[in-house]
């Protein structure tokens, strides 16, 4: 009976000095911890001083871009970019609802009675007209891109809505930057006599002197 109750003591003994160490160690790191708070507290004091420094962050460089214009304003545009009603009777879409094949001047299908939104019957008619206006003047726009105003991927010129973001763009902005771009290569080109493009412009040819150059080609000859 004795040798239980000797050992029930030092039992517990033995498990609180286990307690009071724990309790000890967890004080001492507390303090620890706040003798380090209390030292960066004043260092930061004395490294400001009475007036303190705001840092700011270092500013991107800004790139200077050349805006090119590539609009039409109605005074200038030239009467074989205007496309009129009669250029497009003739032509023909596809029935985004039923696949059918309509008049690209349709407004509602004849086969399924679906009735087109203004947004959709403007940018078809604005899409055929840019590709008529290519075929007319031996210009294509295939390879001029653009920079989409929401994701800023570059873009076909003729795009009517972002393969990256999908934004939908208007289609009279789409037409009249499309426009402008064919102006501008018509206005400074002449048309290639052997392929027909109007990407002729004048270069320092093969033999060093002033000439015509059609890159398309890759031929020069004198002016």
């Amino acid at each position: 009976m004795a040798d239980d109750i000797v050992s029930k003591a030092l039992v517990g003994a033995v498990v609180g000095g286990i307690f009071a160490l724990i309790a000890w160690q967890l004080n001492k790191n507390k303090k620890v911890k706040l003798e380090q708070k209390n030292k960066k507290q004043n260092a930061d004091k004395v490294t400001e001083g009475p007036f303190k420094e705001e840092k700011s962050e270092p500013q991107k460089p800004v790139l200077e871009r050349k805006k090119v214009d590539l609009h039409l304003s109605d005074n200038k545009c030239p009467a074989d970019l205007d496309i009129d009603e009669a250029d497009l009777i003739n032509e023909t879409k596809v029935c985004s609802a039923c696949k059918n094949t309509i008049k690209l001047l349709a407004k509602k299908c004849r086969f399924c009675g679906v009735i087109f939104e203004q947004n959709e019957f403007d940018k078809a008619i604005k899409s055929r007209s840019i590709e008529i206006i290519e075929r007319k003047l031996e210009i294509s726009l295939d390879e001029e891109v653009v920079m989409c105003p929401g994701c800023a991927e570059l873009i076909n010129i003729k795009s009517m809505e972002c393969e990256w973001c999908r934004e939908v763009f208007d289609p009279s902005e789409v037409e009249n930057k499309a426009k402008g771009m064919i102006y501008r290569k018509r206005k400074g080109n002449k048309k290639c006599p052997i392929c027909g493009k109007w990407s002729v412009h004048t270069a320092i040819i093969e033999d060093h002197s002033l000439g015509l150059w059609c890159p398309n080609c890759k031929k020069g000859w004198p002016s």
